[in-house]
């Protein structure tokens, strides 16, 4: 006869191992279904479970690493006709941001990134003057960028520029190739 004991463990052990078929049904069933307009009911329910909790997107095992690296660079043109120097206007957030990670230079860093591959990308691809809302975009980040590290001077110019940095493996040796790319002058007034 078995004490109540053992009948708790084997009640443990059965709704256990109900658990763990219902958690491989759900993800089998999220995996090989199609979550359309007439899905079934288990299908959107595994794929309300498996979201949230499970979802892989497989770049923790087969990374889609950058093949460069893109640094962007403006420098103004007062009204006298005189060039400042080139700043990047991002070197200083990617800094804090390696330092502290939870910070708001995350999402800094990211508008960086996203503004230098637009640049990359419209170079490369020659729609300079076609992409006018892509454009625009970038024209604004480097206008904010100059009043911010100019806040006091008058400028009737704008020049942008991106240097990529390209990993080339020679000779058993990985190099780094070098191209600086002047991508536009903006006059403002």
């Amino acid at each position: 006869m078995a004490t109540t004991e053992n009948k708790t463990y084997r009640k443990l052990a059965i709704g256990g191992l109900c658990i763990l078929i219902c958690h491989f049904l759900l993800i089998a069933v999220y995996n090989f279904s199609d979550l359309s307009e007439k899905s079934s009911v288990l299908s959107r329910a595994a794929h309300h479970y498996v979201q949230p909790l499970f979802f892989q997107n497989f770049k923790l095992f087969a990374p889609d690493p950058p093949k460069s690296y893109r640094e962007i660079y403006f420098r103004i043109e007062d009204n006298n006709g005189n060039k400042s120097n080139w700043i990047n206007p991002g070197k200083k957030d990617l800094e804090i941001h390696s330092k502290f990670r939870f910070t708001h230079h995350a999402k800094l860093r990211a508008a960086y990134d996203y503004i230098s591959r637009n640049m990359e990308y419209l170079h490369e691809q020659n729609l300079k003057g076609k992409n006018d809302v892509l454009e625009q975009t970038i024209n604004r980040y480097f206008l904010l960028q100059a009043r911010k590290y100019y806040p006091h001077t008058s400028f009737n110019a704008i020049e942008t520029a991106f240097i990529t940095y390209t990993p080339i493996l020679k000779d058993d040796k990985i190099e780094i190739e070098k191209q600086a790319t002047l991508f536009s002058k903006k006059q403002l007034h």
